[in-house]
């Protein structure tokens, strides 16, 4: 009987002290224990890179700014009826978006809403769901449906407005920058090297463009942190890409549809893509920033 009660007593007690750990993990407590706390949540970032988050949360304002400007000069080319104009401006836009994408993804649900594919949604193009800067496409260059196109524009642009307003005030931890460098290189090669992002208007080459010159952009700034090798060696397969990019844009700084892109240079840019992501991947490590952090438990 007593042993009964006693394992009863120990039971609840056990069942006590789970309940509790999990209340202060919902509320976000630390555990304590060996003198370490486990914190939950991002990984603060280190003093010597906050400088180089600042510069790049500046620049991402710049780049949504600049996204901001092209949906606007895409409604005024449609009621002027200038189709080829906000066409192009779309190109711009969705281009500007591509360069800072990978870091957006960041910031919860913007990407879902600012730039989702019709894949993503049961009855696709005809599904209410599908908004974005995909239904803005279909609109210029698939169905040629001009209010179609503003009211779509017109969403994207508060959706986009709002990203602006996040970003003015919010900051990211320098771990999920450095993961946004790579993550820049496997957008293009999930979707962009197929031709999958833009399947109305054919601009994945400046798509590609885009995600290389934001890649670039965060390791950049990460340069006086690394070692001259890797520096050196990310320089020389940054400068390989646009040197085949360059084929493929025009004298006016416009790159050309997808299928211009040759199978052999395809091919090339596959193998150097890849080479890319992996050494990208060994940022992290060389910067010497942890996945987990640990805080010590100071009185």
């Amino acid at each position: 009987m007593l042993r009964n009660t006693l394992r009863m007593t120990v039971s609840l007690m056990l069942l006590l002290s789970l309940a509790a750990g999990a209340e202060k993990y919902r509320a976000g407590r630390p555990d304590i224990g060996n003198e370490v706390v486990i914190a939950k949540g991002d990984i603060p970032t280190p003093t010597q890179y906050q400088p180089i988050i600042a510069v790049y949360m500046k620049t991402m304002g710049v780049q949504v700014a600049a996204i901001e400007a092209q949906l606007i000069t895409l409604q005024h080319a449609l009621n002027a009826g200038n189709w080829q104009a906000a066409q192009q401006a779309y190109i711009q836009a969705h281009y500007d978006y591509e360069t800072i994408r990978a870091v957006v993804v960041v910031f919860g649900h913007a990407d879902r809403v600012i730039n989702p594919h019709a894949s993503y949604f049961l009855e696709q193009e005809r599904d209410p769901k599908f908004i974005g800067f995909h239904r803005v496409e279909y609109a210029l260059f698939s169905t040629n449906d001009k209010s179609d196109a503003l009211a779509a524009t017109q969403a994207l642009l508060h959706n986009v407005q709002d990203l602006k307003q996040r970003v003015a005030v919010e900051t990211l931890p320098i771990a999920k920058l450095v993961q946004s460098a790579d993550d820049g290189i496997e957008l293009i090669l999930e979707t962009k090297l197929g031709g999958d992002e833009n399947r109305y208007s054919r601009s994945d080459l400046a798509d590609i463009a885009a995600n290389l010159q934001g890649a670039r952009g965060i390791v950049d700034g990460l340069a006086p942190f690394l070692s001259p090798e890797i520096v050196t060696s990310l320089n020389t397969q940054f400068d390989a890409l646009d040197s085949v990019m360059a084929n493929y844009r025009s004298a006016q700084g416009q790159y050309f549809r997808y299928e211009q892109l040759s199978r052999r240079d395809k091919h090339k840019l596959y193998a150097q893509l890849t080479q890319l992501a992996q050494t990208l991947s060994g940022l992290r490590a060389a910067l010497k920033i942890d996945v987990y952090y640990k805080y010590r438990n100071e009185p």
